[in-house]
Parts: C-alpha cells; sequence; structure tokens
C-alpha cells in the first residue's frame, strides 16, 4: 500500500502545475542589496489578496531596507475559523474572510508592525491603459481590517496601511518614499533603491513563472496533449480557496496552468471585448480565454468566488468567447464549502466530455 501510495505521489508530481510552482516562486527570496543596517523591527504580512500577487516586490523592498519580514502560515481551515467572529459581512467573498484570521495568525507570531497597504491603481500590464484599477475588495479589505480588528487597539500592534495611487512607476517611487520618510525616518535615495530591488524581484517572478508556462506549452503540443489553463484571480491560488483543485487536474495527469504564466498574455488584443478592462485581473481572465480558444493545446475552467459581483459579468464574456471556437466552458464556485463531491463531478464530467471532443485523453 505504500509503495502504490508513493508511486501515486511522484506520477503527481510530475504532471506539471503551475500553481504549485507559482506559490513557489512568489514567496521565494529574492535577491536585494542591504541598504541599511537591521532593524530589529518585523514586518508581517498576511498572506491573503494582493499579497499573492505583490509578494516578491514587499519582500525585496522591505529586507533591502533593513527589516525584517514574516508572511502569516498558508490558509488553514482552523485560521479562517479564528477570524470568523471579526468578518463584518457574510457576503463578501471567502478570500476577504481569510483575511481577519491571518491577521491574528500575525499577532501569535509576534511581529512588531502588521502592513497591509491599500492600492487603489496600478499601470495596465496589458494593451488596454483602463486597466489601472484595483478590485474593489483587495483595495478596501484593510481599511475593514483597520476598523473590525483594530490590531493597535487590541493586541498593541501597528498596522499600517498607506494609501498608494500608482498610476506610473514613477508614482510608486514618490509615494513611497514619502511614506518611509514619514513613517520610518528613511532617506528617500535608499527608498529608491529598495524600491528597485523590489520591481526587480517582481519582474524576475512574472519572467521565471512565464518561462515556466512555456515548457508546458511546447510539451504537450509536441506531445499533441492538452493542458487546462485554470483561470483565476490571484489570491485564489491560496490552497484552502481553490480547495486543491490544480492537484484534481494534475491527478489525471492533465497539466496546469494559470492565466499569468501563458507567454505574451498582455499583448492579446481585447479592443473588442464588449466589457470595460477594468482592472488587470480582469484583464486575464479574458485575455487567457481568447488564448485558449485559438489554440488546440489548451483547455478553459474559470473559478469564481461567490462574492465577486464582477464575475457575474466577466463569465459570461469568457463563455462567448470559449462556446464560440466550439469548446467546452466550465465554471466552478468556489468558496468556504468543505465537500466537494459535487465539484469532483463537474471534473469527471468535463473530462469525459473532452474525450468524447477531442479523443486525446
Amino acid at each position: 500500500m505504500r509503495e502504490k501510495l508513493k508511486e501515486k505521489t511522484q506520477k503527481l508530481k510530475e504532471v506539471p502545475n503551475l500553481y504549485q510552482t507559482r506559490k513557489e516562486l512568489l514567496f521565494r527570496d529574492y535577491d536585494h542589496p542591504k541598504l541599511m543596517e537591521e532593524k530589529g523591527i518585523t514586518i508581517g504580512m498576511p498572506r491573503v489578496l494582493s499579497f499573492w500577487e505583490n509578494a516578491p516586490f514587499w519582500t525585496a523592498f522591505w529586507k533591502s531596507l533593513g527589516f525584517g519580514v514574516r508572511f502569516s502560515d498558508f490558509s488553514t481551515r482552523k485560521i479562517y475559523e479564528n477570524g470568523l467572529p471579526a468578518v463584518t459581512s457574510d457576503t463578501v467573498c471567502f478570500p476577504a474572510k481569510l483575511v481577519h484570521g491571518h491577521i491574528r495568525n500575525l499577532v501569535k507570531k509576534g511581529v512588531d508592525r502588521i502592513f497591509m497597504p491599500v492600492i487603489t491603481t496600478v499601470p495596465s500590464e496589458n494593451r488596454e491603459d483602463t486597466s489601472q484599477s484595483m478590485c474593489a475588495v483587495v483595495k478596501g479589505y484593510p481599511l475593514v481590517i483597520r476598523n473590525s480588528d483594530d490590531p493597535k487597539g487590541q493586541w498593541g500592534i501597528p498596522f499600517d496601511s498607506p494609501m498608494f495611487h500608482w498610476y506610473t512607476e514613477e508614482d510608486q517611487k514618490k509615494q513611497l518614499i514619502k511614506y518611509m520618510k514619514d513613517t520610518f525616518s528613511v532617506p528617500g535615495k535608499l527608498t529608491e533603491k529598495a524600491v528597485e530591488a523590489g520591481n526587480k524581484a517582481q519582474k524576475t517572478f512574472q519572467k521565471e513563472l512565464k518561462k515556466e508556462g512555456a515548457a508546458v506549452l511546447k510539451m504537450v503540443e509536441k506531445e499533441n496533449r492538452f493542458a487546462v489553463v485554470l483561470a483565476s484571480r490571484p489570491y485564489q491560488n491560496d490552497a484552502l480557496v481553490n480547495h486543491e483543485l490544480p492537484e484534481m487536474f494534475a491527478g489525471y495527469g492533465i497539466p496546469v496552468l494559470t492565466a499569468d504564466s501563458l507567454p505574451d498574455i498582455q499583448e492579446v488584443d481585447l479592443g473588442k471585448s464588449r466589457l470595460d478592462i477594468v482592472n488587470n485581473y480582469h484583464a486575464r481572465m479574458l485575455a487567457s480565454s481568447v488564448m485558449a480558444a485559438e489554440s488546440q493545446s489548451l483547455e478553459y475552467v474559470q473559478l469564481v468566488s461567490f462574492g465577486c459581483g464582477l464575475d457575474a459579468i466577466t463569465t459570461d464574456e469568457v463563455r462567448s468567447i470559449i462556446e464560440k471556437a466550439g469548446k467546452i466552458y466550465t465554471q466552478i464556485k468556489i468558496d468556504e464549502i468543505t465537500n466537494l463531491g459535487t465539484v469532483k463531478v463537474r471534473l469527471r464530467s468535463l473530462l469525459a466530455a473532452l474525450k468524447q471532443q477531442e479523443g486525446n485523453i
């Protein structure tokens, strides 16, 4: 029995799963300069929401300036349940509800400060210059935490939630220089270098992820197979949030790609979309569906969280793009469910339909 389990585990590891790869790359330490002596101050960052996108930047930024960095643990059911009493709205998405538990996890870790910025705007990463706005929940939830959890009042731990509007990298640099000078008396020249180090780390993460994505695409094309684009928002990379769906696909021998691992996804023309392209997460959903529709080596599955109002609109557009190409569109709603029986049935039904349609499973 042990040998069979070991063999099955080994086979699972051999199937490319870029959700796992992305997680490893995201929270890896990247090279950074030592601009200042260690301050003996540990910055705690909850492993939630926007940190599933920009962890490389913040890790390199803080460490360059001599701060310690500590993330909360990876999500567990216990972490989620510990924060439930502080959840102010039952209609908000599961990834947002998780934040409260991660704040408490950081408190237990004994961090000196908790950092969770309000970033309202970021540069567009695609050909549409309107996708600068951040998801409303992602940018607004630090304000919720400051009022509902009040880490300073409850546990005596400063909760830093500065507001940034980063239309350009120049905005990012100027606003961080001001914040670091006002809060920690860090000289502007050093903050500027730390910003450069953070951006370099972030770009390295993106480059390596796309390199892995290109390798998977090359493999499935060569072997006349297909990979699944499991399109989601960055924070749905959290295994508790996605309920290990990537591992389920890999268990069937199907390689799994994230939307942002697709090479040249930022070059997809979204000008014909019936929707306004309002943020980068939204754009990735649409662009990856276009790429899947045009490729014989890609199938598309979309993950959505119940509390996400924007997904109610994007799913119709994505469905139209996929089905017009004669392919099967599958949407899987995920939130704080614990019984995955229906999800497994849905996946088996999808695979049976693909087998009948394509004959290559």
